[in-house]
């Protein structure tokens, strides 16, 4: 199904734009009309990436468009202070109008370029956390400053949008991930301060929070199939998630007759993960603690249907035994009458019929007919439970 174009005419600036998530943002920005820039750490490895990223981006334009007047590439280190400000200055310089002077526009940009490393907290290493901290959260402030200031200062009207690209890891934690789960809750906050501050320009600013995409980032860690199951198996969609899944929300969040009073917010593509319960996004052990308890309320739910059945077969069993005594208890009475007033049709000296002459009750009969009369009640167990 071809969609509407929704960001014909807008600017876009992507970090970490040529791989992963940054990536499918990118592309699907041009598949609605707009032009983007994109910023990559600028190192060997990149050229391959860069390569196939712009063969794929010229695919997707028109007939006869150039792609230098849609794309921009502009290398760079996110976690040095001024590269956001260099890359801004870019893409407004790249993307100025045909025929003009002035500086261009800059209508969305997403903070999107991170590092994850995994590693035990006790034996991380200072140089690690220092770098995931620059390049996650320094990185992400210094660009999102630079991107706040073009789009409040430096052009008219003023307004934009910005998007954070967070993760679920801002919710919950992760033993392999002390370093990474702080930055990406850093970089959710920033958004929600940053609506505030920005809010007076029109600018607005959101967060979007993947749950398990498969990336560069973590496919060693999901090249292990039995984790890779586990994974799939707690997402309610039964699947990880991909590149191309954060793209539409990216979207929905860069165009302003979609989303033009969203901002300070978060948006959750996970899948259904968290929704399940936070808890079993937090691994193995929490997972167990959770069916465990599924596992006791579901013996507990069994031992009650046990407990009703038993009350049942007893009242029947107290039925049975009841209709035997009775029997004999009958023929007993029937017996000491006959010894006291003999044959029952013997009649009095005055032509009556002999008055019929009661043995007292024993007290085995007081028990039977108290058996027999709370065997016919309905049974009610003391939390007010029914039982016919």
């Amino acid at each position: 199904m071809t969609l509407p174009q929704l960001l014909v005419g807008k600017v876009a600036g992507i970090t970490g734009g040529l791989t992963g998530i940054g990536r499918a943002i990118a592309l699907d920005y041009l598949r609605h009309g707009a032009k983007v820039g994109i910023n990559h750490l600028g190192g060997p490895g990149d050229e391959p990436h860069r390569e196939s990223f712009l063969k794929e981006a010229a695919a997707l334009l028109p007939t006869g468009a150039s792609l230098d007047r849609h794309v921009v590439t502009f290398a760079g280190d996110i976690a040095k202070p001024e590269t956001g400000r260099q890359f801004v200055e870019h893409i407004v310089n790249a993307f100025r109008p045909h025929g003009s002077d002035s500086r261009g526009r800059l209508d969305v940009f997403v903070s999107n370029a991170g590092v994850c490393e995994f590693a035990e907290f006790l034996e991380l290493s200072p140089q690690l956390f220092e770098q995931t901290l620059a390049t996650n959260m320094s990185g992400a402030f210094y660009a999102v400053q630079a991107a706040g200031r073009q789009m409040a200062l430096q052009q008219t009207p003023a307004g934009g949008s910005i998007i954070g690209i967070s993760s679920i890891s801002a919710l919950v934690g992760g033993g392999l991930q002390t370093h990474y789960t702080p930055t990406k809750a850093g970089v959710k906050s920033l958004m929600q301060s940053c609506a505030i501050a920005l809010g007076q320009y029109r600018i607005r600013c959101n967060s979007l929070l993947p749950g398990t995409i498969r990336t560069q980032l973590n496919d060693a860690d999901l090249a292990d199939e039995a984790k890779r199951t586990y994974v799939e198996g707690r997402t309610p969609l039964g699947r990880l998630g991909q590149p191309q899944d954060m793209a539409g929300p990216a979207v929905f969040l860069a165009c302003e007759e979609l989303s033009g009073f969203v901002t300070g917010a978060e948006l959750l593509v996970d899948g259904g993960l968290l929704g399940w319960g936070s808890l079993c996004v937090a691994g193995g052990a929490a997972y167990y603690f959770a069916k465990k308890s599924i596992n006791a309320d579901r013996q507990a739910r069994l031992n009650e249907q046990r407990r009703k059945q038993s009350i049942i077969d007893s009242l029947e069993h107290t039925n049975n035994n009841g209709s035997a005594m009775s029997n004999q208890l009958a023929a007993s009475a029937a017996a000491a009458r006959t010894d006291a007033v003999g044959s029952p049709s013997q009649e009095s000296s005055s032509g009556d019929p002999a008055p019929t002459r009661h043995a007292p009750a024993t007290e085995s009969q007081r028990v039977f007919e108290k058996s027999k009369y709370e065997a016919s009640v309905p049974f009610r167990s003391p939390k007010g439970d029914r039982f016919s």
